[in-house]
């Protein structure tokens, strides 16, 4: 006879279980045609949930206080959130399965459900490989400063994918889409172990930080072609990308140039404003600096015509015309923290850092002797941005 699983849980519970769950289906699955299945196991006064795919693997351990019986089955994500939705708050939900059927009863709400023959398998197993530990607030900080530069199904595989790279005290990590690279630092004081370079994917790193918004430190395990992130009741997986990173720090050591000081906001609002006739993520703006002022100008694909000018705070340079995509300069100046942002500026050809820049802008001597190094050495982020060859 097959063996009865049974287990009772509140709702607002479960819709939080199956919001981690979701994660790892597509956007707006709900309305598609093709189905995701989620297991459950109940063992030992623990529910475990499962759900899985092709880029991720996420489990949820929920302790269980009622009465219960082990046992395992899979079911239809979609079928369980649209049960959810229709049961009052606050209520017990009691599932139980028998035969080939999962029944849910709320009080006199009852519903009988099919469940799926779709297999599942994970793995607990813990070894004792190289791990650290990270919060859920840095991993939402990494996001913000990295991840809009990530490529998307790029034939360079380790583009589609976060670099991380462990040196000494620091963790560096670097996204790219071949246009522009973003690099962001945390100091991890008291770390004397070796970690080599990882890249996790864009869509799993994504997910990752969409699972862990709760505020916890995270334990991070990393083997030799995956990685998991792990707390309490939550374990991610998910598969390593293989693949040489770019020599990101010799390639930053390396750009020297002119130094152009602008109003962070300022820049950013003559940027919106000129790129507001054309929306499209290949908008080109034509930069042209000439003394102090800084003016912009762009055609849309009909001709259109917007042309705007702002003073800037300091340059060193000759006049200079450069063109920029205009999304990609905006994504960089809506994560800089400070008030002023510094360009360093070669040619019209070559590529272009932007960082924050926290200095004494009134002293023009301390300017010209500034030293890039220091200011290196108190920013956490810096990008770089190729211009586009008019």
């Amino acid at each position: 006879m097959e063996t009865i699983v049974k287990f009772i849980i509140i709702k607002e519970n479960l819709i939080f279980i199956l919001k981690i769950m979701s994660c790892v289906t597509e956007k707006n699955f709900i309305d598609k045609k093709s189905d995701h299945c989620i297991f459950f196991r109940v063992y030992e006064k623990k529910l475990i949930v499962v759900s899985i795919n092709e880029f991720l693997e996420v489990i949820y351990i929920y302790p269980i206080k009622e009465f219960c019986e082990n046992g395992f089955f899979s079911v239809s994500l979609k079928k369980i959130i649209n049960i959810i939705k229709v049961i009052p708050n606050n209520s017990y939900i009691e599932f139980i399965k028998n035969n080939e059927e999962l029944l849910i009863n709320i009080n006199y709400l009852k519903f009988r459900i099919c469940l799926s023959s779709e297999n599942f398998f994970y793995n607990f197993t813990i070894n004792n490989d190289f791990s650290f530990y990270i919060s859920s607030l840095q991993l939402q900080t990494i996001y913000k400063k990295v991840f809009f530069s990530v490529a998307e199904n790029d034939v360079r595989t380790y583009l589609n994918g976060i670099l991380f790279d462990l040196q000494e005290n620091l963790l560096y990590v670097v996204s790219s889409d071949g246009h522009r690279l973003s690099m962001y630092k945390l100091n991890f004081l008291n770390n004397n172990l070796f970690f080599k370079q990882i890249i996790i994917s864009g869509k799993s790193f994504q997910n990752i930080v969409n699972i862990f918004q709760k505020s916890e430190n995270i334990k991070v395990v990393v083997y030799d072609n995956y990685i998991k992130f792990m707390t309490e009741n939550i374990i991610v997986k998910t598969n390593l990308l293989v693949g040489k990173y770019p020599e990101y720090l010799n390639l930053l050591n390396n750009l020297n140039g002119n130094f152009l000081i602008c109003n962070k906001q300022e820049l950013l609002d003559i940027f919106l404003r000129v790129s507001v006739l054309d929306k499209k993520i290949d908008c080109i703006i034509k930069m042209i600096l000439i003394n102090d002022n800084l003016f912009l100008s762009t055609y849309n694909n009909i001709k259109e015509y917007v042309e705007d000018k702002t003073k800037i705070v300091y340059y060193d340079g000759k006049d200079i015309t450069l063109a920029f995509n205009a999304k990609y300069i905006i994504d960089i100046l809506n994560v800089v923290n400070f008030e002023f942002v510094l360009m360093i500026i070669s040619d019209s050809k070559s590529a272009v850092i932007v960082e924050s820049f926290d200095c004494n802008i009134e002293d023009i001597k301390f300017l010209k002797n500034f030293q890039i190094n220091n200011l290196r050495k108190r920013n956490d982020s810096i990008y770089i941005l190729m211009p586009i060859r008019l």
